[in-house]
Order: C-alpha cells, then sequence, then structure tokens
C-alpha cells in the first residue's frame, strides 16, 4: 500500500506532521524503503509459519530475533530520509539516537523474554509444596493435590485466556476441551506430560524430554500424599 499506492498517510510519524515538516522528509525514498522492508517481514513471518508447521528446531527463537533485526535496521536507516532528524553533516542528532537507543533495548528485551520462556520451568518439590518457577509461577500445597499422572498426550486446547506461547512451548491459563481452565508449563512436542490435579484445578508440566520428566514424575509421586 505505501510503496505501489503512495498512501503515505499510513506511515505512523508522518501523518502527523506539519506541511513544513513534511517538507523536510523524502517521503519516496522512504515509502520505497518502507514498502520493501514490510515485504521482507513478511516473507521472515511466512517462513517462520511454515517451518513452525514442521516442528523444525529453533524456529520459535531463530524468527524474533531476525525480526528485531530487521526492525532495528529499519527505524535507524527510516530516520535518514527526515533531514529533521540529522545534524547538518548528515549524521543522526543525538536526540534521535536516544530514541532509537530506548527502542532497541525494548525489542532486545522482548527477545531475552522470548528466548527464556522456551526454557522448562523450574520445578521446586518439597514436603510441603510444589513450586513451579519462571513464567507465571505457582505454589501448590502438598494437601491440595488429589493425584498425580504421566500421560503421553495432551488435551485438545481451545484458547489461551492468560499465557505464553512460542514455538510449542505452552506457559500459563489455557482452556482446555472438556477439562476447563488449567496451567500450562509444557513444550506440547515433548511428550510426555504430568498431570497435577490440585482443589484449585489442573496443572501440566513437563521437563522438555521424556528422562527428565520421567524422573520429575517419581519425585512428585514419592513426596506427595496418595
Amino acid at each position: 500500500m505505501i510503496r505501489y499506492f503512495k498512501w503515505y498517510w499510513l506511515i505512523a510519524g508522518y501523518n502527523t506532521m506539519t506541511r513544513e515538516r513534511k517538507r523536510q522528509v523524502d517521503i519516496e525514498g522512504l515509502g520505497k524503503f518502507l514498502g520493501n522492508m514490510f515485504f521482507g517481514l513478511a516473507a521472515v513471518m511466512a517462513a517462520g509459519s511454515v517451518l513452525a508447521y514442521f516442528a523444525v528446531p529453533g524456529v520459535s527463537i531463530a524468527v524474533p530475533v531476525i525480526m528485531v533485526i530487521l526492525i532495528v535496521y529499519m527505524l535507524i536507516k527510516a530516520r535518514y530520509f527526515d533531514a529533521g532528524a540529522c545534524n547538518p553533516d548528515g549524521t543522526l542528532r543525538r536526540s534521535t539516537k536516544i530514541i532509537i537507543g530506548l527502542i532497541i533495548a525494548l525489542l532486545a528485551a522482548i527477545v531475552v523474554l522470548t528466548y527464556t520462556g522456551t526454557f522448562p520451568s523450574r520445578v521446586i518439590v518439597d514436603p510441603e509444596s510444589v513450586q513451579i518457577k519462571g513464567m507465571y509461577s505457582v505454589t501448590i500445597r502438598r494437601d491440595e493435590i488429589h493425584n498425580i499422572t504421566l500421560e503421553d498426550s495432551l488435551p485438545q486446547i481451545l484458547r489461551r485466556t492468560n499465557g505464553f506461547s512460542a514455538g510449542g512451548v505452552l506457559k500459563g491459563h489455557f482452556e482446555l476441551k472438556d477439562l476447563g481452565r488449567a496451567r500450562l508449563y509444557v513444550d506440547a512436542n515433548k511428550p510426555p506430560f504430568i498431570y497435577i490435579n490440585t482443589a484449585d484445578g489442573l496443572v501440566i508440566v513437563n521437563q522438555g524430554d521424556r528422562q527428565n520428566t520421567e524422573k520429575l514424575y517419581q519425585t512428585l509421586t514419592g513426596s506427595t500424599r496418595p
């Protein structure tokens, strides 16, 4: 739309500038550049979706990282089309650099959170409780646990109500078919799964591979009253 139909009013920031301020912007060059970048971002997302469908390892991390790199490049490069954002010698003004730096820091934080969110949740088992650490952490008192089972599959997930989802990793609150609301801390692509039925609802957790999940299951069942 921006490149071929010249809908420059879609460009955030430019569409709120005064006429005088707009004259400082090479809008033709900016429109072409942003159009090309948006095509590139769309291609990355499309490729990521295809790779995720075939469960290619690392896609959930690689795609966000590539997206952030492209977005950072786009933000920096786009400023050079705006004479008002540059010094007379063509370098970016200090205020512009500060804004770009803050945006880069925010995007980097998002990538770090996404990356760390894909790690298996740390589970601490003691005589009084089961603690699931990290994103959407929860503490389950031992006397609240009704039973614990080890299953090879997950129920159908209807929707995420308040949680994290990336590349098959699910953490937080979800609604499950026939079971209602539950807390998940799993990598859906790596069974088995530990079902912890509690007085407050179902909690499902695993540890990223069969050996560690089975080890956790043994620890849980050995530390929970029948």
